[in-house]
């Protein structure tokens, strides 16, 4: 029996220590020419300078009062976008429908003697299923006082929250912010829906000086700028593992990333910062900031007035605005979808509802709306020796759930008016159905007026999308917050309706030879 053995020749380094810990201490055997690196590299030019440790300011803080037209609000603590896009009655979610319709219940008729009006409907998905299977609470609560509904079924629903901000004919949320102390309010001006931040608002003008009661004293620790991740801010020193220089990349359209990124590759070591401890729903302003460095030397600063990163148009360069933001709200589904867009053809503004109560809607006749019937066909046969006679076709080519807009000029401003299609393929006709959608109303509208228009600059030459759903968040004490949200965005081309007017068509009576 033959054995095979495998031979391998290798070279092994010899350990006359017997370990590695020698190797593992990375020990620097040269120092002389460590030092040399530094001083080719610039490490040891200074100057005579020190380092800042501690910062006293003075600070001012203006309250954030009141939204203008709405009453009760915390706006320490409840998010912008949650003040500003809610809308007069999204507290009543289908939950609370149903829960305050159970419990006016006894006070009112059984279920199949009921006024239908009371019944709960247009609860969307998937709360369908209990339309008209219960009382609305909703609608209930309107009429509580001639319905004699006892006070306490409806104690702890809230108060109205008042007009809403959104703009039919515009698109846009307009809303202003009032200060404490007769100081200038915060404006905020064609907001299209989403994000709120300290850029959103303008000042009426800046702050007025402030009393001293109104100052503060903050004294703070100050520490060099860094984040997990970043490298050393001194050159030759060993990095551990957790340093990813390629972690936050250069972002040209995001300044403050430049900025971070600039101060890490450059001067690294010369930026410092010291947090203040303040509160939300306010405006506050540095009067006065000194610095201490290392030899106990004071440094008074103050604010660079040809550049700054959180200025707010109005406001000195010392002011910024603070406030509870809605950080990753949840977005339930498309509630309505709308696509506007202006037809040069038809010369009419279109409004497409593709989208209804959380339901895809049809936009295409596929739900059996017809606008063909009165075409005339074309005889088989033609004779040139008789005469021709034409028929009248009515307009065709309408489309479900398309809503016209025609330009009227009589009033103050130009502007775009809803109107209504009408069937004429039949010899009595009709007009069809009212856009059903809320984005394409007017609560404000009275019995004269009509009942939607759309200012010409709000829907641009590409078309524009409306949207509405709801959105759930948290306030900075944590209790939930629910709002519908409607925004717009931009379209890369209009709907076409591609609508043919009314037409003479040609229709040949023919004589049999004999």
């Amino acid at each position: 029996m033959a054995r095979i053995y495998d031979h391998y020749l290798r070279l092994e380094p010899r350990r006359p220590l017997g370990d590695l810990t020698a190797g593992l201490r990375m020990e620097v055997h040269d120092p002389a020419w460590m030092l040399g690196r530094q001083w080719r590299m610039g490490e040891h030019q200074g100057e005579d300078a020190s380092t800042p440790v501690q910062v006293d300011v003075t600070l001012r803080e203006t309250v954030l009062k009141s939204l203008e037209g709405r009453d009760g609000i915390n706006l320490e603590s409840t998010p912008p976008e949650a003040a500003i896009e809610r809308e007069h009655d999204d507290w009543w979610t289908p939950g609370r429908r149903v829960l305050y319709g159970r419990r006016a219940a006894p006070s009112l008729p059984p279920l199949d003697a009921a006024d239908p009006a009371l019944l709960l409907a247009d609860l969307g998905i998937p709360y369908d299923t209990l339309e008209g299977r219960g009382y609305d609470g909703r609608a209930i609560f309107a009429q509580r006082e001639s319905l004699g509904i006892p006070a306490a079924v409806f104690a702890d629903v809230p108060q109205a929250p008042g007009d809403e901000f959104w703009s039919p004919s515009r698109f846009r949320y307009d809303a202003r912010f009032t200060l404490e102390g007769g100081a200038p309010g915060l404006i905020l001006s064609n907001h299209r829906g989403g994000e709120l931040d300290w850029w959103s608002v303008e000042a009426d003008a800046p702050l007025p000086p402030a009393p001293n009661d109104q100052l503060r004293d903050v004294t703070g620790v100050v520490g060099r700028i860094t984040f997990p991740g970043a490298p050393h801010p001194r050159l030759w020193m060993l990095e551990d593992h957790a340093v990813d220089i390629a972690g936050v990349a250069p972002d040209r359209s995001h300044f403050a990333t430049l900025l971070l990124v600039e101060s890490l590759a450059g001067l690294g070591d010369n930026w410092f910062q010291m947090p203040l401890a303040t509160r939300s729903g306010l405006v506050l302003t540095l009067e006065s900031a000194t610095v201490v460095d290392s030899f106990g030397d004071r440094w008074p600063l103050s604010a660079p007035q040809n550049w700054q990163l959180f200025g707010v148009d109005g406001l000195d360069a010392d002011s910024v605005t603070l406030w509870p933001r809605a950080a990753t709200p949840l977005e339930g589904p498309l509630l309505e979808e709308v696509v506007l867009g202006i037809d040069e053809d038809a010369n009419l503004l279109v409004a497409v509802e593709q989208r209804l109560d959380g339901r895809d809607v049809p936009t295409d006749g596929s739900d059996g709306l017809s606008f063909e019937g009165n075409i005339a066909a074309p005889d088989s046969t033609i004779d040139a020796n008789e005469l021709a006679s034409y028929s009248y076709s009515a307009a065709n080519g309408l489309r479900n759930n398309w809503h016209p807009y025609v330009i009227d000029n009589t009033g103050p401003a130009r502007r775009f008016v809803q109107a209504r299609f009408a069937d004429l393929s039949t010899p009595a006709g009709h007009l069809l159905k009212e856009p059903s959608a809320r984005l394409l109303s007017n609560p404000k509208a009275g019995p004269g007026d009509s009942p939607h228009a759309i200012d010409p600059c709000a829907v641009r030459e590409s078309g524009l999308r409306l949207l509405r759903r709801a959105k759930l968040a948290r306030d900075a004490t944590g209790r939930p917050l629910l709002w519908i949200e409607r925004r717009h965005i931009p379209l890369i081309a209009p709907p076409s309706l591609n609508l043919d007017f009314d037409d003479a068509v040609l229709k040949t009576i023919v004589t049999p030879r004999v």
